[in-house]
């Protein structure tokens, strides 16, 4: 039997407050079950993570949905309150962030960041959480400012912070952009251990079809602000259908993908 989606976008439209005619994100649907790992792929601008701050309830004040739904099991989150939106990211979604650096708050530690906002988080929690993460020194990093630590270091207190509260779904918007090869193989790898063992569902934002093909078990193409493409990882990277798709496979190294998919396989 098939298993009830964690979350539906149906048909979802953002669109500017004042110009509504512009359609930013354009009748995007698709479904997250239980534990499921989704690539959100395409280049810049083309909608990606507008569909998952839509999601999230974090929209700029400027944009708005003005179109279609977002369903967390079985409830609409379009209309809910602020104070239930807030209930919702406490408990059931989490969210990594591009570039760690901005999304911490530099004036506060770490440890009392991955405590905010999480009820009942103790300060054992936190260290437990710090050093699932990789870090060797949990106690120092908890005491630490944002400023004092690496980048990779940076984006793994924002995973501990993400997933201290298992989540039930995980949206990470290309949180490696900024890591060189090395340890944005660590962080990936990291996310995937995480998620796996928690049965966190996984919404992934990247424009690396390599990564893609790692991670996803299936994968979403967008351009223009439509989804153009959807399907099964390893059918998407080794047949694509749409003229786009074909383009993003030919931008990219098709040889390590398909060759990544296969190892996934084995």
């Amino acid at each position: 039997m098939q298993q009830t989606p964690l979350l539906s976008v149906d048909n979802l439209v953002v669109t500017p407050r004042n110009d509504p005619s512009l359609r930013l994100v354009n009748d995007v649907s698709f479904q997250i079950r239980p534990g499921e790992r989704v690539a959100l792929v395409g280049e810049s601008g083309s909608g990606k993570s507008l569909t998952c701050f839509s999601v999230m309830g974090l929209l700029d004040p400027a944009l708005e949905v003005t179109g279609g739904d977002i369903v967390w099991q079985g409830r609409s989150t379009v209309g809910m309150t602020p104070a239930e939106h807030r209930r919702l990211l406490r408990t059931e979604l989490s969210m990594v962030y591009q570039e760690p650096l901005t999304a911490l708050n530099p004036l506060m530690n770490l440890g009392r960041q991955i405590r905010e906002g999480v009820p009942g988080v103790r300060d054992e929690d936190v260290l437990r959480i710090l050093s699932e993460v990789g870090m060797r020194d949990p106690q120092r990093v908890a005491k630490a400012m944002p400023h004092e630590l690496s980048g990779g270091m940076r984006q793994r207190a924002m995973i501990a912070m993400a997933m201290i509260k298992q989540p039930r779904l995980l949206i990470a918007d290309e949180p490696t952009t900024a890591l060189d090869v090395t340890i944005e193989y660590q962080v990936l790898k990291l996310m995937y251990e995480l998620t796996h063992r928690m049965n966190t569902a996984l919404l992934f934002v990247t424009h690396d079809l390599g990564v893609v093909a790692r991670l996803a078990d299936r994968v979403l193409v967008m351009y223009l602000g439509e989804v153009v493409e959807e399907g099964e990882t390893a059918d998407v990277l080794s047949a694509p259908v749409h003229p786009y798709t074909k383009r993003l496979l030919a931008a990219s190294s098709l040889a390590t993908a398909r060759t990544l998919v296969l190892e996934e396989e084995d």
